[in-house]
């Protein structure tokens, strides 16, 4: 009867050993949030939004993409033909820190940095009747933020913020948006 009382004993130990090897001895630490991206903390250092409107699939000699790159010395239009982008014409506008601040307050309020992880990073061959929308922030050549959205409805796509406002907001960046990008049919 010893020897049996030891056998479990020792049978015990060793399954509570394993068990504190494989399974940490309890609970686990709770993984903190990573902090929330804050667009205005940028506003000083070579950052930039930047949003791509990426037009129907259509021949590529009728395909068009629009590029609003916004930082704090100036706004950049740059238009695209085909899907090679081939650049049809280039617009800068001189900007300042203090406006490149406030519009970046103004689209992390309207949601610009809202994204569902679980939606992929690719949106090609979304809504191919429609437009894609990419919506970029980029600091220092890294890519902090990345999300995409299209205008075939608003489950479509990993942006959750509130798409036109984010929209009007770029194309409010650059003076005589629509006629500057009028030929493209991209509004």
């Amino acid at each position: 009867m010893r020897y049996f009382i030891g056998f479990l004993v020792t049978f015990g130990l060793i399954v509570l050993i394993i068990v504190l090897l494989i399974g940490g001895g309890g609970k686990k630490p709770i993984n903190p949030t990573a902090k929330p991206l804050s667009l205005v903390d940028y506003a000083n250092a070579s950052s930039a939004a930047q949003i791509i409107i990426d037009g129907p699939v259509v021949a590529d000699q009728n395909h068009k993409t629009l590029k609003i790159n916004v930082n704090k010395d100036e706004t950049t239009l740059t238009i695209y033909n085909g899907y090679e982008q081939n650049v049809v014409n280039t617009y800068n506008f001189s900007n300042n820190t203090t406006g490149y601040a406030i519009f970046l307050q103004s689209i992390q309020r309207a949601g610009f940095t809202l994204h569902d992880t679980k939606i992929g990073y690719d949106e090609r061959g979304f809504c191919p009747n429609g437009e894609r929308y990419i919506f970029e922030f980029i600091n220092d050549g890294t890519d902090l933020r990345r999300s995409w959205s299209t205008t075939c409805g608003t489950a479509i796509g990993s942006a959750k913020g509130q798409i036109s406002v984010i929209l009007t907001l770029f194309k409010a960046q650059v003076p005589d948006f629509t006629k500057l990008t009028g030929s493209t049919q991209l509004y």
